[in-house]
């Protein structure tokens, strides 16, 4: 892969402890962009700039549903001003067919206040969306009443798997709407345990072969070795994928 982002969540931990020095060290490892899971204290004008000196873009951000629903003008004006181009609700408690279609009202708003900032908005899926306990998936009910030229679905694979399902139907079965995909790795169907990206069942690069133009971050929240060795592992077998 040409360009790989990653998800700053998976080292929140040691961003806490040396912010310029863990992304220095990520932007080394090969990743070319981030998806932010807040900015640190920084402001817009100083996360841009500590981003160009490492080379790094900044791509996409994890913003809360509450923060959405309370201060979505200003993620949306800090957004734009470190040059990212995707907005994304990490989570919303959709687990009901009903839950669905009253976050899809939400979602179709945000996204509208999203594209007309030049932005794309998204959501981002666990597993609790796929529940099977009524006639329809809950996470198919909010694509279906969701504006796809509004809303965008950043499918996470790990969850998808994790849920039951066949992470590349699914991908298959809302393509248009999957422009940006959440690479993260599942050991297997029984373990469900997260690991490194070259570890798992899932082929990243039957993932890309799906859904080439999407942009692709890389996510990784269980480990078993230290956390930057993990990442730096995992960078060096997406780059020569």
């Amino acid at each position: 892969m040409e360009k790989i982002n990653v998800q700053l969540w998976s080292v929140k931990d040691q961003l806490n402890d040396d912010f310029l020095g863990t992304l220095k060290a990520l932007a080394k490892m090969g990743f070319t962009g981030v998806e932010f899971a807040g900015y640190y204290d920084r402001s817009a004008k100083e996360m841009k700039t500590i981003l160009d000196d490492f080379g790094l873009a900044a791509v996409s951000s994890h913003v809360g549903i509450g923060l959405l629903e309370e201060g979505l003008e200003r993620e949306i004006e800090y957004l734009c001003e470190v040059g990212a181009s995707f907005i994304v609700c990490p989570a919303a408690p959709i687990e009901t067919c009903e839950s669905a279609k009253e976050f899809a009202a939400k979602f179709n708003l945000f996204g509208e206040k999203a594209k007309a900032s030049g932005l794309t908005f998204g959501y981002h899926n666990h597993a609790f969306e796929f529940a099977a306990a009524e006639a329809e998936l809950p996470m198919d009910v909010l694509l279906a009443n969701t504006c796809p030229d509004l809303v965008s679905f950043q499918p996470d694979v790990f969850w998808v798997a994790y849920a039951g399902l066949d992470p590349y139907a699914y991908l298959e079965k809302h393509l248009s709407r999957c422009k940006a995909v959440h690479l993260k790795q599942i050991l297997d169907a029984t373990s469900k345990t997260n690991v490194e990206a070259h570890r798992g069942s899932i082929s990243f690069g039957k993932i890309r072969d799906l859904t080439p133009a999407s942009t692709f971050i890389y996510e990784q929240e269980a480990f078993s070795i230290p956390v930057m060795e993990a990442m730096s592992q995992s960078a060096e077998f997406l780059r020569n994928l």
